[in-house]
Protein backbone atom coordinates (compact mmCIF):
# COMPACT_ATOMS: atom_id res chain seq x y z
CA UNK A 1 0.00 0.00 0.00
CA UNK A 2 1.33 3.44 -0.92
CA UNK A 3 2.60 5.52 2.00
CA UNK A 4 0.18 8.41 1.44
CA UNK A 5 -2.73 5.93 1.40
CA UNK A 6 -1.56 4.47 4.73
CA UNK A 7 -1.40 7.96 6.22
CA UNK A 8 -4.83 8.92 4.85
CA UNK A 9 -6.31 5.68 6.21
CA UNK A 10 -4.72 6.25 9.62
CA UNK A 11 -5.95 9.84 9.82
CA UNK A 12 -9.46 8.79 8.77
CA UNK A 13 -9.50 6.05 11.42
CA UNK A 14 -8.29 8.52 14.06
CA UNK A 15 -11.09 10.92 13.06
CA UNK A 16 -13.73 8.24 13.64
CA UNK A 17 -12.08 7.18 16.92
CA UNK A 18 -11.95 10.81 18.06
CA UNK A 19 -15.72 11.10 17.71
CA UNK A 20 -16.17 7.76 19.50
CA UNK A 21 -14.14 9.24 22.39
CA UNK A 22 -16.36 12.30 22.55
CA UNK A 23 -19.48 10.14 22.48
CA UNK A 24 -18.26 7.89 25.31
CA UNK A 25 -15.52 9.71 27.24
CA UNK A 26 -15.36 7.01 29.92
CA UNK A 27 -14.35 4.42 27.31
CA UNK A 28 -11.81 6.68 25.59
CA UNK A 29 -8.11 5.81 25.60
CA UNK A 30 -6.20 8.78 24.13
CA UNK A 31 -3.03 6.67 23.91
CA UNK A 32 -4.71 4.54 21.24
CA UNK A 33 -5.24 7.57 18.97
CA UNK A 34 -2.18 9.70 19.53
CA UNK A 35 1.60 9.55 19.42
CA UNK A 36 3.74 9.53 22.53
CA UNK A 37 5.44 12.70 21.26
CA UNK A 38 3.83 16.07 20.61
CA UNK A 39 0.86 17.78 22.22
CA UNK A 40 -2.00 15.76 20.70
CA UNK A 41 -2.15 13.15 23.47
CA UNK A 42 -2.21 15.74 26.25
CA UNK A 43 -4.80 17.85 24.39
CA UNK A 44 -7.13 14.89 23.83
CA UNK A 45 -6.67 13.68 27.41
CA UNK A 46 -7.57 17.15 28.71
CA UNK A 47 -10.65 17.35 26.47
CA UNK A 48 -11.87 13.90 27.53
CA UNK A 49 -11.26 14.67 31.21
CA UNK A 50 -13.20 17.93 30.86
CA UNK A 51 -16.13 16.06 29.30
CA UNK A 52 -16.04 13.49 32.11
CA UNK A 53 -15.86 16.04 34.92
CA UNK A 54 -18.67 18.13 33.40
CA UNK A 55 -20.80 15.06 32.58
CA UNK A 56 -20.86 16.06 28.92
CA UNK A 57 -20.79 13.97 25.76
CA UNK A 58 -21.38 14.23 22.05
CA UNK A 59 -24.70 12.66 21.17
CA UNK A 60 -25.51 10.04 18.58
CA UNK A 61 -26.50 12.76 16.10
CA UNK A 62 -24.57 12.99 12.82
CA UNK A 63 -21.21 14.60 13.66
CA UNK A 64 -20.54 15.78 10.12
CA UNK A 65 -17.64 14.72 7.94
CA UNK A 66 -13.99 15.28 7.16
CA UNK A 67 -12.11 15.67 3.89
CA UNK A 68 -8.35 15.22 3.64
CA UNK A 69 -7.13 18.03 1.41
CA UNK A 70 -3.44 17.17 1.32
CA UNK A 71 -0.72 14.83 2.56
CA UNK A 72 3.01 15.39 2.45
CA UNK A 73 5.59 12.95 3.76
CA UNK A 74 8.97 13.94 5.19
CA UNK A 75 11.88 12.44 3.20
CA UNK A 76 12.72 10.30 6.26
CA UNK A 77 9.36 8.55 5.90
CA UNK A 78 8.83 8.96 9.65
CA UNK A 79 6.62 12.07 9.75
CA UNK A 80 3.84 13.43 7.59
CA UNK A 81 1.65 16.52 7.38
CA UNK A 82 -2.06 16.13 6.77
CA UNK A 83 -4.32 19.03 5.84
CA UNK A 84 -7.97 18.33 6.53
CA UNK A 85 -11.28 20.14 6.56
CA UNK A 86 -13.89 19.16 9.16
CA UNK A 87 -17.57 20.03 8.92
CA UNK A 88 -18.54 19.59 12.57
CA UNK A 89 -22.26 19.17 13.24
CA UNK A 90 -21.83 17.20 16.48
CA UNK A 91 -24.13 18.13 19.35
CA UNK A 92 -22.77 18.27 22.91
CA UNK A 93 -25.20 17.16 25.61
CA UNK A 94 -25.16 17.59 29.35
CA UNK A 95 -27.06 15.87 32.14
CA UNK A 96 -30.87 16.09 32.19
CA UNK A 97 -32.34 19.18 33.86
CA UNK A 98 -34.64 16.92 35.87
CA UNK A 99 -34.19 13.37 37.06
CA UNK A 100 -35.27 10.94 34.36
CA UNK A 101 -35.41 13.73 31.77
CA UNK A 102 -33.70 13.99 28.43
CA UNK A 103 -30.08 15.18 28.20
CA UNK A 104 -29.81 18.95 27.72
CA UNK A 105 -28.24 20.42 24.56
CA UNK A 106 -25.17 22.38 25.63
CA UNK A 107 -23.71 23.18 22.21
CA UNK A 108 -25.13 22.57 18.74
CA UNK A 109 -23.00 25.07 16.84
CA UNK A 110 -22.02 23.91 13.36
CA UNK A 111 -18.42 24.76 12.48
CA UNK A 112 -15.99 24.41 9.58
CA UNK A 113 -12.44 23.85 10.80
CA UNK A 114 -9.25 23.32 8.86
CA UNK A 115 -6.42 21.47 10.56
CA UNK A 116 -2.74 21.02 9.85
CA UNK A 117 -1.79 17.76 11.53
CA UNK A 118 1.60 16.17 12.10
CA UNK A 119 1.55 12.39 12.10
CA UNK A 120 4.47 10.22 13.14
CA UNK A 121 5.26 6.59 12.47
CA UNK A 122 5.31 4.93 15.88
CA UNK A 123 5.47 1.17 16.44
CA UNK A 124 4.53 0.61 12.81
CA UNK A 125 1.41 2.83 12.99
CA UNK A 126 0.78 6.40 11.90
CA UNK A 127 -0.40 8.42 14.90
CA UNK A 128 -1.31 12.05 15.46
CA UNK A 129 1.45 14.00 17.19
CA UNK A 130 0.43 17.64 16.75
CA UNK A 131 -2.70 19.30 15.43
CA UNK A 132 -3.19 23.00 14.73
CA UNK A 133 -6.49 24.54 13.72
CA UNK A 134 -5.67 26.93 10.88
CA UNK A 135 -9.21 28.18 10.20
CA UNK A 136 -12.59 28.21 11.96
CA UNK A 137 -15.88 29.47 10.52
CA UNK A 138 -19.16 29.15 12.40
CA UNK A 139 -22.46 28.29 10.75
CA UNK A 140 -21.14 27.71 7.22
CA UNK A 141 -19.83 24.54 5.59
CA UNK A 142 -16.71 25.58 3.68
CA UNK A 143 -15.33 22.05 3.24
CA UNK A 144 -15.27 20.27 -0.09
CA UNK A 145 -18.20 17.87 -0.57
CA UNK A 146 -18.14 14.70 1.51
CA UNK A 147 -16.25 11.92 -0.26
CA UNK A 148 -14.01 14.37 -2.18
Amino acid sequence: MALDVQIRDSYSAAYVSYWACLRDPDACDPTALTASTGSARENLTDAVNQLRSSELMVGSDDFGYMVIEGVSVDPSGQTAQVQACWWDTGVVYGPPATEGGEPVVVNNLQVTSRFDTTMVLEDGEWRISEEVRTARVEGVNECPPEGS
